[in-house]
């Protein structure tokens, strides 16, 4: 008979292990009543319970005596009762630990269920001989029940979709969203694009690279590397190139800064234009080319320079080429060629870029400049060498003599015999007055005039941290003074700021005729190209007003200007550069070389010479002024 030992928390339910039946019948376990427990053998009760109290310390674990209340070392695994020391334990079987609680149990094997349902669930997997079996049709698992396979299909759902909505793409015609490759058959069928795809192969690496530099240049596109190169299992390199304008804007940072005119270069959609390149082993190149560009014009303003491009313009800065002439150059070089490169519309800004990038700034220059000329002028005093100093007021000093000139004012007049001889000889021809940045607070103005061989020659240097009127009186007064003379030249060749000719006009004799620096002229509208928003018309146009500057008729460069400037002032693109224009259109006198025809055969090489004199001087004394 069975017997069931409350132990606190747990119902043990003992059955003999040999069964009762009948003549006929199977045997089988006997279930007894479990409220006719007393019925069993007390010794073996007592042995079992017993044994069920020391088992359930593990072994080596110290166990108290009921009887005498000692501890004691419980029996290890091959102490302990075993079948051979017991008497009736041969007999007795344990089949469950019955927990206490449960309204549904389980006739089988005793197990109590809170829910009819899960006691279903539990006879349907547990006692079944073929319980049934779920498989998924994606993943070949198995689950025991249909809620679990069901629940697995959902997260596998849900993972897909996040997939697809991660890798999702946006149509840049509609707002269509799609992975890559349904995106093509979108752009084909709901748009009707052909897609355009070429297989080329090359010999090398680099014959690929001048290939894609090439295309590059002929198409107005750039193909930029999205990822590192990826080995596939022959050795074989991948790497991939899209169209630099695919994609979504992300900004960066804090958002502090607003974007430029023209926004990102990003679309904001997916452009199919792609190079799929594959190297192997024998650097063997094969490309697939997908040439169709969606969603963008081909604009050359969106283009960068080539790491070429900008390691060229760098080799240039680090040997101090000026400004002026490496964008001179890459203007020049956009007449007369077929395709108009990112490389001709180089704007200062690229160039303080690529400087920066680069490493190559220049030695910032301090505010203290003064300070650090008044120790040069003291010790050129002491050492009686300062003949050429012919000015020279410091900051902080105030002059009583001069009482115009503010006492933060800096002014130091450089200027030495031999140049004084050839200010003599030379100023009532050509007198050129160029003004120009070398520090941040900071300016030289220098005086050329020809010489004996028709060459510019600097006769004069005025450094400065004011440009005012008064201070370049004070200058060509040192000047007068110097030599004695009241020069009335010829020609005066100055900016456009007009402060540097009506000074000269209240301290010297008026010039018969005055024109504007041609490189400054340039280097204006040059600057002020970005206010036409087309780039190919920056270029058309720029050159079809230094074709007009040149023109040697003054009929033909009224007709050609006012051709350009209605062109111009009609353009929504190019309008805002016409507003600019005006001031020039107006005093076309001072700038145009159709009007120059009475000043003489060789004006226009006489001016090339001073501005080459001048590139010198400015040269030379930048490098003096970094060091």
């Amino acid at each position: 008979m069975a017997t069931i030992e409350d132990l606190g928390d747990v119902k043990i339910l003992i059955i003999p292990e040999v069964s009762e039946f009948k003549d006929g019948e199977a045997p089988g376990p006997i279930v007894a009543d479990l409220q006719d427990a007393s019925s069993l053998h007390q010794d073996l009760q007592d042995k079992i319970v017993e044994f069920l109290k020391n088992s359930r310390n593990l072994p080596g674990e110290d166990i108290r005596d009921d009887e005498c209340g000692k501890k004691r070392k419980a029996p290890t695994e091959k102490s302990g009762i075993s079948k051979k020391t017991a008497r009736d334990e041969d007999f007795i079987e344990v089949l469950e630990v019955v927990p206490p609680k449960g309204k549904h149990q389980c006739k089988l094997c005793y197990k109590a269920f809170n829910h009819k349902s899960t006691l279903s669930r539990h006879k349907t997997l547990a006692h079944t001989v073929n319980p049934p079996i779920f498989i998924c049709a994606h993943c070949s698992k198995r689950y025991k029940t249909k809620v679990s396979l069901r629940r697995h299909l959902q997260n596998v759902e849900s993972k897909d979709a996040s997939r697809k909505t991660s890798l999702a793409v946006n149509c840049a015609l509609c707002d269509y969203k799609s992975g890559k490759s349904e995106m093509l058959e979108h752009y084909e069928q709901i748009h009707g694009t052909t897609i355009e795809k070429e297989i080329i192969k090359f010999a090398s690496e680099d014959e690929f690279h001048v290939w894609k530099h090439q295309t590059e240049i002929h198409t107005t596109a750039r193909f930029t590397k999205i990822r590192k190169d990826r080995i596939i299992k022959d050795g074989t390199k991948e790497s991939f190139y899209r169209c630099h304008r695919d994609g979504v804007y992300k900004p960066r940072g804090n958002n502090l800064r607003n974007l430029k005119k023209l926004g990102s270069n990003k679309i904001n959609g997916h452009c199919p234009a792609k190079m799929q390149v594959w190297i192997n082993q024998d650097d063997e190149v094969s490309v697939m080319f997908v040439k169709t560009h969606v969603g963008h014009e081909m604009d050359i303003s969106r283009l960068t320079l080539t790491k070429q491009e900008r390691d060229h313009i760098a080799q240039q800065l680090a040997l101090q080429v000026p400004f002026d002439t490496i964008l001179e150059a890459c203007r020049e070089s956009a007449v007369g060629a077929e395709n108009i490169r990112r490389m001709n519309l180089l704007t200062r800004k690229d160039l303080y870029n690529i400087e920066s990038s680069y490493s190559l700034s220049k030695v910032t220059y301090r505010n203290c400049l003064g300070i650090n000329v008044e120790g040069w002028v003291k010790e050129m005093i002491g050492d009686h060498c300062d003949s050429f100093i012919k000015f020279y007021k410091p900051q902080g000093k105030i002059l009583e003599d001069y009482p115009t000139i503010d006492v933060e004012d800096f002014i130091l007049v450089l200027m030495n015999d031999a140049q004084v001889e050839i200010l003599k000889g030379g100023g009532s021809d050509y007198v050129c007055v160029d003004a120009t940045s070398i520090a941040s607070d900071f300016s030289l103005l220098t005086v050329l005039v020809l010489d004996e061989r028709d060459q510019g020659f600097p006769v004069a240097f005025l450094i400065t941290n004011n440009c005012d009127n008064h201070v370049m009186e004070l200058f060509f007064s040192t000047l007068k003074e110097a030599t004695s003379i009241e020069f009335k030249p010829r020609i005066f060749i100055t900016s456009l700021d007009d402060s540097v000719y009506k000074s000269w006009n209240s301290i010297m004799s008026a010039p018969s005729f005055r024109i504007y620096s041609p490189w400054i002229v340039d280097e204006d509208w040059r600057s002020n190209l970005d206010k036409i928003t087309n780039p190919e018309k920056q270029v058309e146009y720029y050159n079809k007003l230094i074709s007009v500057m040149e023109e040697s008729n003054v009929q033909t460069f009224e007709e050609e200007m006012d051709c350009t400037y209605r062109a111009m002032k009609n353009d929504p693109e190019t309008v805002e550069f016409a507003e600019f224009f005006e001031i020039y259109k107006s005093k076309a006198s001072s700038w145009a070389h159709c009007f120059r025809g009475h000043l003489g055969p060789n004006v226009n090489e006489q001016l090339e010479r001073i501005q080459a004199s001048l590139k010198v001087v400015l040269r030379v004394n930048s490098k003096k002024f970094c060091n």
